[in-house]
């Protein structure tokens, strides 16, 4: 009797272990149940901020859509929010679990961003009531998913700022600089062409007729929009970072020469052809051209930082070899 009783200890000792690995794999039906309530929370506070955040933005983002209509050279911020939301979808293979985030840091971006939006009321600045934008969906990436999510997020976000036109202060201030820039390598490339032209300050001279080189053709909101362009590329290119750092950096000379070709094209017909048809192709037909010519531009650039990371890799294979 004894015998058997030792015997059947270990089978009991055996069933109790199975049971409690099964019960700690099966959570109880009431925890279950407490799960889904979270959810269904978390999904509505979330559809509650969205709300909340298109009716506070709402006179904001009628304000944008406006000028995108009213400026051809801000017509690209209609692309912006849909390629913002492009980027997040090709990278959603690496998209961090959501979970709960951390509140004190995004209280601190929702006060930003509400500072924001009190300094553009008070001093009348558009453009930083625009920028509070991406900053409040900041702080709703850190109050969802922490700082794991924002970072996800991050490259998106700084592409929204692209959406906001310049404040007209800072477009006057760089204006003039681009305005002069843009009259020199004019004057230099019409010489070159074999034409009489004598800069003056903002203005071409080729000899008795005057071309002046006015704000709007200093090139300074078509920057804004290669800048973009140079920005989406990093972010979809999974070029190393220093070519990424190239393509940056190359947007400001890619539309300092656009804007040349223009402005050199429209000095040729007002000098060869008639006052009428340069006036027609500078109001007309110059954005569409100088955007062609900006994105061959462009072009080129990616060709050639190809070509030299081809080149440093193969002098790199050769020195191994040796």
């Amino acid at each position: 009797m004894s015998y058997e009783i030792t015997e059947l200890i270990p089978k009991w000792a055996h069933a109790l272990q199975a049971r409690e690995e099964d019960s700690r794999r099966s959570p109880p039906h009431d925890i279950r149940q407490t799960e889904e309530p979270d959810k269904r929370t978390f999904w509505l506070v979330g559809g509650v901020l969205a709300v909340l955040l298109l009716w506070s933005y709402w006179p904001t983002i009628a304000a944008l859509v406006g000028r995108w209509r009213a400026v051809p050279d801000y017509s690209h911020g209609f692309l912006v929010p849909p390629l913002a939301l492009g980027f997040l979808w090709l990278r959603r293979g690496t998209f961090p679990r959501v979970a709960g985030g951390l509140g004190w840091a995004a209280l601190a971006a929702f006060g930003a961003a509400t500072a924001m939006r009190a300094v553009s009321a008070r001093y009348v600045l558009p453009a930083l009531d625009g920028w509070s934008i991406p900053v409040c969906l900041a702080g709703i990436c850190l109050l969802y998913g922490g700082e794991r999510l924002l970072r996800w997020c991050l490259p998106s976000l700084g592409f929204l700022l692209f959406m906001v036109p310049l404040p007209h202060r800072v477009e006057w201030a760089l204006s003039v600089p681009l305005r002069q820039l843009a009259t020199t390598f004019s004057c230099w490339f019409l010489q070159f062409l074999g034409q009489p032209a004598v800069e003056e300050g903002t203005a071409i001279i080729c000899e008795e007729q005057t071309l002046n080189v006015a704000q709007e053709c200093s090139g300074l909101r078509m920057l804004v929009g290669i800048m973009a362009l140079a920005f989406a590329y990093t972010i979809v290119s999974r070029r190393p970072w220093w070519q990424k750092a190239l393509l940056l950096a190359s947007a400001a000379p890619v539309a300092i020469a656009a804007n040349v070709l223009r402005i050199t094209l429209t000095a040729l017909l007002f000098r060869h052809v008639s006052a009428e048809t340069s006036d027609v192709f500078s109001h007309d037909a110059a954005g569409w051209f100088t955007n062609c010519a900006a994105a061959v531009l462009f072009a080129a650039v990616l060709w050639c930082i190809g070509r030299m990371f081809v080149e440093t890799e193969t002098v790199s294979q050769r020195e191994l070899l040796r």
